[in-house]
């Protein structure tokens, strides 16, 4: 029983959903089977780290009090415990399918010829889409079945000749086809664009000509095209097509499809800027602040860490540091409660660099024990920045030494990663002895070897932080 499928999903439910699973089971309608409710009572009572208490011979005993042990009695009772738990998450999931629960309280009150339940409902799902003036795919499919059904209703009312019902159960099944397709689309050329691996998608060329051709209205089916578009062809004037239509629609794009569809915009800005084009800083910083106001940037009430650090950076770049370090302060709660403390302090600590408070930051980072690797990295990373761009070579020297030793012998980190960390220490070391040198060397001494250095840094294919090297090269020219 302790290495049972059963035992295992059960141990992955959360209390509330357990409590749930157990009026599940009480319930005569889906188990009236009385040794099944007694099984899981009996599980819930002794827990799970009891194993003693979860051998067969000790459930039967319990459960068959004065009887014969007959294992096989056991092992029926977790099948029969294991088919409830199954059906439990299908009616789980169900019951949050609105409307697919409407389509089939339709469905089920036309089989019984309920005529005026049919018609109630009906009714409210009428007036559902009429107020709903920003259907996505789903809602299509969803109006789509309803008409089906209305048309079947009229049919079997003797009403042959008017096919209204049939042709708009029709067109919105096309319209559900078309975002649903543009949509999975997207994604796969999104993941071409991060992996590089070809792709195959059937009929896109016809489908987009389609869009066209028709010209379609659909706010939804206008935004997948122009985020289709985008990944398609990598250009700027796609992006702020897809910008303007964002921005046109943004309080009304359902949640979903809202974070697809400024992901999308966000990563074709992050590659820009990486390409060396520094107005997609603004950009992305814009494309961020407008999540925010919409609520899009959050999951489950949370904010996702690199979406918090990403927004600190490009506030601070663009130096607006006034809305930055309230952003800070009051986002902070909104991160998960794992990493919170370590998101809040290295994001709190590039503030502080940007704003050239190295002490305030140098201070922060070191009197802080970072739990989680990523950011015992960056932190580095970030203490290696405010060392050399408050000039204070001696511990530079040291942190970087500390650094080499930390990429060297931490086994965690990724092999594939170590390079890149230990040229980031070799260049800033040696832009670091020019630094120091320059007021004993010749101009022209001081400028040849920093161009020899410069070169190297821009031609090494595996350097972090690499324009952050150029930008203090140049700096030093």
């Amino acid at each position: 029983m302790v290495n049972s499928k059963l035992l295992h999903y059960l141990k992955q439910l959360s209390r509330k959903d357990l409590l749930q699973f157990r009026d599940f089971v009480h319930s005569p309608y889906f188990n009236k089977h009385q040794k099944t409710k007694a099984l899981l009572d009996y599980l819930l009572r002794v827990g799970w780290e009891r194993e003693k208490k979860l051998q067969k011979e000790n459930i039967f005993s319990a459960l068959f009090k004065g009887e014969k042990y007959d294992e096989q009695q056991v092992s029926n009772l977790m099948t029969y415990l294991l088919r409830l738990l199954r059906r439990f998450l299908e009616q789980e999931y169900f019951e949050g399918q609105l409307d697919s629960r409407k389509i089939a309280l339709l469905e089920g009150s036309r089989d019984k010829g309920l005529q005026k339940l049919f018609e109630l409902t009906s009714r409210q799902i009428e007036k559902e889409i009429v107020q709903n003036d920003f259907p996505d795919g789903e809602d299509y499919y969803y109006r789509s079945q309803y008409y089906e059904l209305m048309d079947l209703h009229e049919v079997e009312y003797g009403n042959w000749t008017d096919n209204l019902a049939l042709e708009k159960s029709v067109e919105y099944l096309d319209k559900f086809y078309i975002i649903e397709k543009i949509k999975r689309a997207t994604q796969i050329q999104a993941r071409k664009t991060m992996t590089g691996n070809p792709i195959q998608l059937n009929l896109m060329k016809e489908l987009m000509k389609l869009i066209q051709q028709k010209n379609f209205s659909d706010p939804i089916m206008l935004l997948y095209q122009a985020t289709y578009q985008l990944l398609a062809d990598e250009t700027e004037k796609s992006f702020f097509q897809l910008k303007a239509l964002l921005e046109k629609d943004a309080m009304n794009i359902p949640d979903k499809d809202g974070k697809n569809l400024y992901k999308h915009a966000l990563n074709f800005c992050v590659r820009q800027v990486n390409l060396g084009k520094d107005a997609f800083k603004k950009e992305s910083f814009d494309l961020y602040k407008e999540m925010l106001h919409t609520g899009l940037i959050y999951y489950n009430d949370e904010i996702l860490q690199w979406d918090y650090s990403n927004i600190v950076t490009f506030g601070c770049q663009l130096k607006e540091y006034d809305w930055t370090d309230k952003f800070i302060f009051e986002q902070k709660e909104y991160l998960p409660k794992h990493i919170r403390d370590n998101a809040f302090t290295y994001n709190l600590a590039v503030f502080y660099l940007h704003t050239q408070k190295y002490d305030h930051a140098a201070r922060l980072l070191n009197n802080v024990e970072f739990t989680d690797l990523n950011y015992q990295i960056l932190t580095r990373i970030l203490l290696l920045k405010i060392y050399f761009n408050s000039r204070d070579w001696q511990a530079l020297e040291y942190h970087l030494d500390s650094f080499r030793i930390y990429i060297l012998r931490h086994k965690v980190i990724n092999e594939n990663r170590k390079p890149a960390y230990l040229n980031l220490i070799r260049f800033s070391k040696k832009m670091a002895e020019l630094y120091e040198e320059k007021n004993y060397m010749r101009k022209k001494e001081l400028k040849e070897k920093l161009e020899q250095l410069m070169e190297k840094v821009e031609q090494h294919p595996k350097v972090l932080n690499k324009s952050w090297l150029l930008e203090v090269g140049e700096a030093l020219a």
